[in-house]
Order: structure tokens, then sequence, then C-alpha cells
């Protein structure tokens, strides 16, 4: 368990936004974001960006997107923590 505000306690904020899916969540329906399945390329990640900071408004952050080596359809993403 991290300490509340630690690094950590945020890295795991911005982790449970990214990985729930918007509507997911009975009692919270506005947790999370679209996921962007068939999306344009590039992502927009403006929503998912917008997410982080309504949940997680403490969290400072940059988000990087690049396409697979292999396949220009598969996109990764990484949130990372700017010190």
């Amino acid at each position: 368990m991290d300490e509340q505000n630690s690094s950590g306690h945020v890295n795991t904020q911005i982790a449970s936004v990214v990985s729930t899916p918007l509507d997911f969540r009975v009692e919270r329906p506005d947790f999370g974001w679209p996921f962007p399945e068939f999306a344009m390329l590039p992502l927009d990640l403006s929503v998912l960006d917008a997410a982080i900071h309504k949940f997680v408004p403490d969290a400072v952050y940059q988000i990087d997107e690049w396409a697979d080596p292999a396949s220009q359809a598969v996109r990764h993403v990484r949130i990372r923590e700017e010190l």
C-alpha cells in the first residue's frame, strides 16, 4: 500500500483511470475514459488527459504516444511522472 500523495499512490490512481472504460463502474459511471478502439490515428489523447486531470488533479505527468515498429495501427501510450 502506498502512502497517500506519494508518487506510488498517484501512479496507482492514474493507472486506475487509464484502465477503466467510461461507464464501467456502476456506482460511478463518469469514472474512466472512453477507450479509443478503432479511433483515427494518431490518437486524440486529450480525452485521456482530461480524465486524469479530473480524477487525479494533483498528478504531474507527460503522455507520449508512438506507433509500433511492426504495425502503424498498433499504438503505444506511456504516461510518466514529471519530477
